[in-house]
């Protein structure tokens, strides 16, 4: 496959200076360039963000908004990105309960093999539970002898007198008790003795194969009897079964994959609470019995003092009936153990106080014990020390071995092999054995090869050493990293783009060429990698290099080079250039003197250490080097870290000694990163905010104004901007990049505080500076001085000292926090242990680190880093390496000594250090060549053989457009839908959480194919049903309602849906003007109200806490600690009482901001004679002071309840009834019979009394005006129809007399648009929403034109780019507000394919239905350009082409066929006629001058005359007094580009008038079938058999057989579809779905029926050797030919022959048709089942989804119908149907607005003549081409 560019142009992301980038496709592309330059802000905010919220827009709508969103990159164009996977470093940060074994679904896997093949065990005995399955109790009977007599027996399970009777009602006869059959009659008087062993026969039977049915049932029925028990006694032995079992009291159920999870309730261990680890007391003093759980008795426990932990140990006080004032020492044993260690299945309800809803909410909290809650933070971090109180010890727990498992689960074995054992083993071991194990089974196998692709990754990636149940949080950075990419790169996707974040972490220079192999492995595979690099060794893997500099932040941001890595070594002036060619080095500090201090630690043994003693020089820098997985972490994390921890502690550590020298303090600095809130800025957190908010606050007028050091804080109301609460940003939805503030214009403050100066700047010039700016503006402050100075040391001077944490880079994270550490050493000898502090760092920011490393040693200080970079591993005083190897491998120590007489060493970190020590290292060698081609550019099917395809083998190319073509149901849709959009959707699946994917593969059955590969990411593309179309609008379905609503809540302009006025905005400076104005010199009471609802006492406390000590209620203040009265009413927490003057301003507008930020509003009490409360509430009010809400995007969207319409629920349509709508319906109805149609008649009297009696028993028509009004309308004694139908509606949703009188209205409220009046009246220009969802695209685009901000632009150029596409497919005329489901056929598909392909993205295979079909001839060339530009655009197209029209356009064609469904599914050559509308080899036909000869166009007999003629008048949406006539009796056409109101003509005009007619009785027809053009209506149990009655007729026909009679079957006991007929175990459908978890959904015959669907009993019944199962799999020409003398079926079926469906089978499910295959069914039902009176048919586009081979029989069919005596109006665009008319009317000429004129009626013959017809030309081609 060619290499094809991407362009990235106008990047903007944070420091990124508008720049532009490109590569190639299929590339390694290596970003690099000092630390923070913007090198992840273009991989990872750019290039990542936008391919994948590109390809998740095309996922069904629940997927897309379920997984998490990304903001919108701030960037100009992309072009040619494929969709993106990202593995960023810390990537399992947020896996709190992960091992390696759950993160890369080892686990998952191993639990499905376990639930489908495992053995379960009694946990005590260890022996095999006999668990059946139905199916495996039916085969273990069937190995019994033929001809022996069998009972099968169902345990009794009551064995009382009025149990016996109720048996003996059911039929039952006999019951076995104690060994002996006795008649049931026996017992009935007296019952059972209780002490017998009773079971009771279900059924006495010879086994033979004649009995095989009643057998099934029988057994079944036992199974149910006994609930899951049953026997089986035979002439050779008692076989008992059970499906489950009960040993001791407990019943064991079949193994499910919940059993093996430690986190399921009810299936982990008993003693641990499934944390796997066993917390001991060893001091008994941490459990003081004289105090109380309330008085905190146990101090390792939550606090009791705390509202949480109060509530949390109620709830548990109640569960179990005690109380938390008892002492301890009173509490019993069994409550202080549950307390302690917890029960299972213990779930308490807790209802904790929500302040956001105010309100307590209940909540469950499964209790484990609070030694258990410890258990499982030590069991999943690195430093167990931190949860573990002195006196405490944690071990394995001994009951589950420490996995967490239940007994149960812990037992069952899978090849000969413990779930236990498994975890326990290496992955090297487990991909040994795993490699042994086959399986007959195609699902097992599946999931082997799933588990063994796995595993192989990890062990190429080198973590073949681990075990699967090993914490994360245990891992070192390389290791977690690498399991990462593991997780990842499991899938074998082609045409991803891969961006991987510093994939070197923590990998030793031996690792990494394992690591390179992958990456290249991934791009010859057909991916692009985007690689986040500094290390040297991977120049040597990219094929590209970009290089982002020149500095870091402000300083960086640039492109500096972009090309290939030869040209970037010689060439380049960068830094990192620089230094790859060593014209820049880090030096080696010169010797220092031998030391004298030294720490010793013995009998290192966690993990993979073997018994390792070590001896640490003082007062050094200390390496730790070695390869990945030798140790490294266990020694130092693990092991002296903890050690040093109880040191300091006075514990004095066994394995721990000093040899003069000490250590007074530990600072552990690891990879855990700070908070990265956006309220998180480097200045917090350095503690340097804090001196610089003093600073302003001691400023003069700051003391004048009375602000405080609070004031300057912007996480404080009293200084924050109250409209983005001090975050300087807004944002509008979660997917969209935050603005500046409306308010504060980003400056996160009031003015007041702004107004505040020192040396010229305010607060927020200061949060804008960088540390460089500062550490020279605070020079004169020495304690702000010092702190930035820090970050300045660190090579952080770029940084601005605001910016949130949360936009950090790893390696920036990583240096403030040692920033941290620096500014807050002690005087003490400190050991500081840093676990890989390279990370994410640059060459030139590591020298800065080094220095700074080595200045801490100079001041006495130990440092020790883990490191695996040679730069430092250089300048080390001295080096530990662990190996040789990882895992069990390694954990020996190799070297300990210093840099220099390490690489007199042959160990592996001696090879890679020399050159750094020696100066001989080389260049990074550049490998010329160009990268690998994958082996095949196609997509490769092998043994592709669902429904009816046979077992193909085929070959796709890429980047084609490809044509499927075929007669209907040859295999097209099974090939491209079934076969290669699941296989697509399942390998992409499994690159999302397992929640997400399990959600996916619901909708994606397991295809039916030996293999496919070569797909890369699939879109589909399909015709949808009626049933299946949204009511959404158009602008919604397109997303452009979403962009709009974004638009309008930042330009829009609010006004009063009551007087149109503009309103004023509410903010806390105009509520401090309204009081200068009104109050000024009152005292006023700033008040907060307390919600309503709320619990009072608990809202107080916690008020209390915040320091809030006032409460204020009817006038009077209370103080909050105080014993407050009962019933309080308007009870308010009191903010401030102050006086309103201007110089109390700035404290009038801190106490309204803090008043704000407790409630949405606020109440001020005036103190005036008579005492007065104003009420107020931010956002906007008009002149009368009318509050109204914020604008936002939730307000402007009527999919929100903020935003929607209360009369339509933000449908903009209402249901409504209205009778004189519909008066033609009811016209021949009484009053009285119409109202009885309802009502009772008891209930007519209102009726009566309205309308004379007489007038009352008269038909409907013949009441005046008047009277029919007030029978619809009601009076003031009767409701009227319309309204007590509509509360019918109510009751009765779905009745079928109420629906026909139904009709949708726009809703009155918000005309349409779903939106409230004042969403409504948000204007942008005078232009509301209402008013843009009521034009078209072409209105929309004109006014994005006249606005715009920066703050828009992304908006604005995202709603363009979709009218762009609009544009493309041929919609624009569309109304935006207008309803998808009032689309048209082609309308909709056009919509559809639109929102599709408007993603941009590149190397997706597109799969596309019929595109061109039902597309009006003028259409075709449009769509035709859009799929190539797909392909163009590194895309592949793949479309079914029944039609053969896109043949001549596509680059490669298949063709399946000959037939139709049997005979139908071979790969055909392209030389045979499948096709035989179409010449394969000719030229596309092009417009010729039609000839004057007249066409060859049969006639009908048809006369015009007003009786004959049908008539409309026609004024409706876009069409105005359209005057058309079609002849009745004849053949009428209309033909007319999409859009131009055809259907509107046909429904809305011919169907309107034709009921009239009808309703007069004035007309040559006596009814009326509209026919539209959706797909027959289908479910899983409707097939043809049903569709057509057809079914039941032979069930009837099969009840009535001498053996079914014999049976007592009824004809229902042949139904599917009722509980008497159909199999119980698969309901009917015939097959089953296993649910294999995270696997597709695999579906499999049902065994008990074997697929016939009726229950086995049935299946006795034969004729003619069939029974009616196998009959439903009969044909539909052999049923005709076995059933002649059924006379009422044999219309249906001659239907059906005529039609070409003679090869279905009579039972075909309907949903597992064909598109043309349905098509032709209802073409079948209605028109070759001609009516017996004279019929008008409308038939709207139903002809577009046959194939040609069907359609050559139409005209003769419809000529038939007209020769009958009825009429025919159809709609088509296929100009043989149009050309084979009576009479052709022609609407147009364009879509819409340009639409709605006639163009032409009459004989096609004529149209020639016409000056207007667009359709003249290829009508005349057509003639030409015949």
């Amino acid at each position: 496959m060619k290499s094809l560019p991407v362009y990235v142009s106008g990047i903007k992301v944070r420091n990124l200076k508008n720049v532009s980038i490109h590569f190639n496709s299929e590339e390694i592309v290596l970003l690099t360039g000092v630390s923070g330059s913007g090198k992840s802000s273009i991989a990872f905010d750019t290039l990542y963000a936008a391919g994948r919220k590109r390809y998740i827009s095309t996922l069904p709508t629940f997927f897309a908004t379920t997984i998490t969103t990304l903001p919108n990159p701030k960037v100009e164009e992309i072009h040619g990105l494929s969709p993106t996977i990202a593995i960023k470093q810390n990537h399992f940060s947020h896996y709190s309960h992960a091992t390696v074994g759950s993160t890369t679904e080892l686990f998952s896997h191993l639990a499905l093999l376990f639930t489908l093949e495992g053995q379960a065990r009694d946990p005590k005995t260890k022996e095999v539970l006999d668990l059946y399955s139905k199916e495996k109790v039916l085969s273990t009977i069937m190995e019994l002898s033929e001809g022996v007599q069998i009972s099968i027996l169902a345990p009794l399970l009551r064995k009382d007198i009025a149990a016996i009777h109720e048996y003996a009602q059911q039929g039952f006869t006999k019951v076995r008790c104690n060994g002996t059959i006795h008649p049931i009659y026996s017992f009935l008087t007296s019952g059972i003795p209780e002490d017998c062993s009773v079971d009771i026969v279900i059924d006495t039977l010879i086994k033979s194969e004649n009995n095989i049915a009643r057998l099934k049932v029988s057994l079944f029925t036992a199974l149910e009897f006994g609930e899951g028990h049953c026997s089986v006694l035979s002439d050779e032995e008692l076989m008992t079964f059970s499906t489950k079992q009960q040993i001791d009291d407990v019943t064991y159920t079949p193994l499910t994959q919940q059993l093996f999870s430690p986190h399921a309730l009810e299936s982990r261990c008993s003693l641990c609470q499934g944390s796997g680890i066993f917390i001991s007391i060893d001091n008994p003093l941490l459990i003081d019995e004289n105090l109380s759980i309330k008085e905190n008795c146990c101090s390792f426990a939550g606090n009791c003092s705390s509202y949480l932990y109060h509530t949390i140990y109620q709830a548990l006080a109640d569960a179990l009936n005690f109380n938390l004032e008892t002492p301890w020492k009173d509490l019993s044993p069994e409550i202080q153990n549950i307390f302690l260690r917890g029960k299972n299945n213990l779930v308490l309800p807790v209802r904790l106080f929500d302040q956001t809803l105010g309100k307590k909410n209940l909540t469950y909290k499964v209790w484990r014990g609070v030694l258990n809650d410890i258990g499982d933070k030590v069991r999943y971090t690195t430093k167990p020390s931190r949860y573990l109180s002195k006196g405490m010890s944690a071990h394995s727990c001994s009951l589950c071995k420490g996995t967490g498992l239940g007994d149960y689960a812990s037992v069952a074995t899978w090849e000969g092999k413990t779930f236990t054992e498994f975890q326990q083993m290496s992955l090297n071991n487990w991909h040994v054995f795993f490699s042994k194990v086959k399986s007959p089974s195609l699902s097992i196998q599946e999931i082997l090869q799933g588990l063994k692709q796995r595993l192989s990754f990890l062990i190429d990636l080198g973590l073949g050493y681990l075990t699967p149940n090993r914490a994360l949080a245990t891992l070192s950075g390389g290791e977690q990293e690498r399991t990462a990419i593991a997780k990842h790169l499991g899938g074998e996707l082609f045409g991803i783009t891969y961006i991987l974040d510093e994939p070197s972490i923590g990998l030793h220079p031996q690792d990494t060429e394992k690591l390179i192999g992958v990456i290249k492995k991934l791009r010859d595979q057909g991916n692009t990698v985007i690689l986040v690099e500094h290390e040297e060794r991977m120049i040597s893997l990219a094929d590209r290099i970009i290089d982002i500099g020149p500095g870091a932040g402000i300083f960086g941001g640039e492109v500096l080079f972009n090309g290939k890595p030869e040209d970037f070594l010689m060439n380049s002036s960068s830094l990192t250039a620089k230094y790859l060619r060593q014209e820049l080095t880090i030096p080696i500090p010169e010797s220092r003197e031998a030391p004298t201090s030294w720490l010793l630690l013995t009998e290192a043994t966690i993990h993979n250490l073997k018994n390792l003693s070590i001896r640490l020089p003082l007062a050094r820098l200390i390496g730790v080097t070695g390869v990945s997985g030798s140790g490294k972490s266990s020694l130092i994390n693990n092991t002296l870290v903890p050690a040093i921890e109880s040191f300091l502690k006075q514990e004095n550590p066994k394995n721990l000694h000093f040899e003069w020298g000490c250590i007074g303090r530990l600072i552990h600095i690891t990879r855990d990163l700070p908070g990265r809130s956006q309220r998180s800025i480097p200045l917090t957190y350095i503690k340097a905010f804090d001196d610089i908010r003093e600073l302003f606050a001691s400023q003069p007028r700051s003391l004048r104004q009375g602000l405080t050091k609070a004031h300057f804080s912007f996480n404080q109301p009293q200084g924050a901007c109250i409209q983005c609460q001090g975050l300087g940003t807004m944002t509008i939805s979660d997917d969209d990049t935050p603005i500046p503030c409306s308010e504060c214009q980003g400056k996160r403050y009031h003015s007041e505080v702004l107004e505040i100066l020192y040396e010229g700047k305010n607060i927020a010039d200061i949060l804008d500076m960088t540390a460089y700016e500062a550490e020279k503006f605070f020079i004169s402050h020495p304690k702000i001085h010092e702190k930035i100075h820090a970050l300045c040391s660190l090579r952080l001077d770029y940084l601005p000292l605001g910016r949130p944490l949360s936009t950090l880079s790893g390696g920036e994270i990583q240096r403030l926090k040692l920033a941290h550490e620096l500014l807050f050493a002690s005087p003490k000898q400190t050991l500081y242990v840093l676990d890989e502090p390279t990370t994410g760092l640059h060459t030139h920011d590591i020298q800065a680190l080094i220095e700074v490393l080595l200045s801490l040693t100079y001041l006495g200080h130990t440092v020790l880093v883990i490191e695996h970079n040679m730069h430092v591993v250089k300048v080390c005083d001295y080096v530990l390496e662990l190996g040789p190897e990882g895992g069990d491998l390694g954990g020996y120590l190799l070297a300990s000594c210093t840099p220099k007489d390490l690489i007199q060493l042959n160990t592996p970190t001696a090879k890679a250090l020399a050159p750094y020590i020696e100066g001989s290292l080389d260049i990074p060698v550049v490998k010329s060549e160009p990268p690998s081609s994958p082996k095949s550019c196609d997509i490769l099917i092998k043994d592709a053989y669902q429904n009816n395809l046979k077992h193909i083998d085929l070959a796709l190319p890429r980047n084609s457009l490809i044509a499927i073509a075929g007669p209907g149901a040859s295999g097209k849709h099974s090939l491209v839908f079934d076969i290669l959009y699941a296989s697509g959707n399942i390998a992409y699946a499994e690159l999302f959480p397992p929640y997400i994917r399990q959600g996916l593969l619901k909708e994606t059955p397991l295809p039916s194919v030996g293999e496919v590969k070569g797909l890369s990411p699939v879109i589909s593309v399909r015709k949808c049903s009626s049933s299946n179309r949204s009511y959404h609008t158009i602008a919604s379905a397109l997303g452009l309602s979403n962009g709009l609503e974004k638009l309008f809540a930042i330009l829009g302009e609010p006004f009063s849906p009551l007087t149109e006025e503009k309103l004023s905005k509410t903010t806390p400076q105009t509520i401090i003007d309204s009081l200068l104005k009104s109050y000024k010199d009152d005292y006023v009471t700033i008040t907060s109200p307390i919600p309503l609802g709320s619990d009072l006492e608990i809202f107080l406390q916690e008020k209390q806490k915040e320091g809030f000590i006032k409460l204020y209620s009817e006038g009077n203040l209370y103080d909050l600690d105080e014993r407050l009265p009962l019933n309080l009413i308007e009870p308010a927490i009191v903010i401030q009482h102050t006086k309103v003057s201007p110089k109390n301003s700035s404290s009038l507008l801190s106490a309204i901001s803090v008043a704000f930020s407790l409630s949405s509003e606020i109440w001020i009490y005036i103190s005036q004679k008579k005492q007065r409360k104003l009420s107020y509430s931010l956002g906007w009010k008009d002149k009368k002071g009318r509050l109204y809400p914020e604008i936002t995007h939730q307000l402007l969207s009527s999919d929100h309840p903020e935003g929607r319409c209360l009369t339509c629920g933000g449908r903009g349509e209402i249901l409504k009834i209205s009778l004189e709508e519909h008066k033609e319906k009811i016209a021949h109805y009484t009053p009285l019979e119409f109202f009885s149609l309802f009502f009772p008649k008891s209930y007519m009297k209102p009726v009566q009394k309205l309308l004379k009696d007489e007038n009352a028993s008269q038909p409907l028509k013949l009441l005046t005006t008047k009277e029919f009004l007030n029978f619809c309308r009601g009076s003031s004694e009767f409701p009227g129809m319309n309204a007590l139908l509509m509360e019918q509606l109510d009751t009765e949703s779905d009745s079928p007399l109420i629906k026909p009188l139904l009709a949708l209205t726009s809703c009155p409220a918000c005309k349409g648009s779903g939106l409230n009046d004042y969403a409504n009246y948000v204007r942008i220009n005078n232009t509301s929403l209402l008013d843009i969802y009521q034009e078209d695209a072409t209105f929309l685009e004109s006014f994005l034109n006249t606005i715009g901000t920066d703050d828009t632009r992304s908006i604005i150029q995202d709603l363009m780019n979709r009218l762009t596409f609009i544009s493309k497919v041929g919609l624009s005329y569309i109304t935006l507000g207008q309803r998808q489901d009032t689309l048209s056929d082609g309308e909709n598909y056009r919509l559809h394919l639109a929102k599709k392909i408007s993603i941009n993205l590149t190397n997706i295979v597109y799969l596309f239905e019929e595109p061109l079909s039902g597309l009006h001839p003028q259409d075709l060339p449009t769509i035709v350009q859009l799929l190539k530009e797909l392909v163009a655009n590194n895309n592949t197209v793949i479309a079914t082409d029944r039609s053969c029209s896109l043949i001549p356009h596509a680059d490669h064609a298949i063709f399946l066929g000959p037939g139709s469904g049997p005979q139908g599914g071979f790969l055909m050559d392209s030389d045979t006629e499948v096709c035989p509308s179409v010449d394969l080899h000719a030229n596309v036909p092009q417009t010729e001058v039609c000839p004057k000869a007249p066409l060859s166009i049969s006639k009908a007999n048809h006369t015009r005359g007003s009786d004959r003629t049908l008539k409309v008048n026609l004024s409706i949406h876009h069409i105005q007094n359209l005057k058309v006539s079609a002849p009745l009796h004849a053949l009428v056409a209309i033909g007319g580009v999409s859009g131009s109101g055809k259907t509107s003509l046909l429904l809305e005009g011919f169907k309107k008038q034709a009921e009239l007619l009808i309703a007069k009785g004035t007309t040559t027809f006596s009814d009326l079938v509209v026919i539209d053009s959706h797909p027959i209506a289908s479910s899983q149990r409707s097939d043809i058999s049903t569709y057509f009655d057809i079914a039941p007729s032979l069930r009837a026909f099969y009840a009535s057989l001498t053996q079914a009679k014999a049976l007592n079957i009824s004809s229902t006991m042949f139904s599917t579809n009722t509980k008497q007929g159909q199999c119980s175990d698969c309901q009917g459908l015939g097959y089953q779905w296993i649910d294999r978890a995270f696997y597709a959904l695999e579906k499999r015959p049902c065994p008990t029926c074997s697929g016939f669907r009726i229950q086995p009993l049935a299946q006795e019944v034969l004729y003619e050797g069939k029974h009616f199962g196998e009959l439903l799999h009969t044909p539909i020409e052999t049923v005709a030919l076995r059933f002649p003398f059924i006379k009422k079926i044999q219309k249906p079926l001659k239907a059906l022959l005529d039609i070409g469906l003679g090869y279905l089978p009579i039972g075909q499910k309907l949903s597992s048709l064909s598109v043309s295959e349905k098509t032709a069914l209802k073409t079948a039902y209605f028109l070759y089942q001609t009516p017996e009176t004279p019929t008008l048919f409308l038939i709207d586009e139903l002809f577009s989804s046959l194939d040609p081979i069907k359609k050559q029989h139409l005209p003769e069919k419809l000529r038939s119908l007209i020769n009958s005596g009825h009429s025919v109006i159809y709609i088509d665009h296929d100009v043989k149907l149009l050309k084979s008319a009576d009479y052709l009317i022609e609407i147009g000429p364009g879509s819409g607005k340009q639409g709605g004129k006639l163009l032409f009626s009459g004989s096609p013959k004529d149209i020639y003549a016409s000056k207007d017809s667009l359709l003249k030309k290829y009508i005349c081609n057509e003639e030409l081409d015949s």
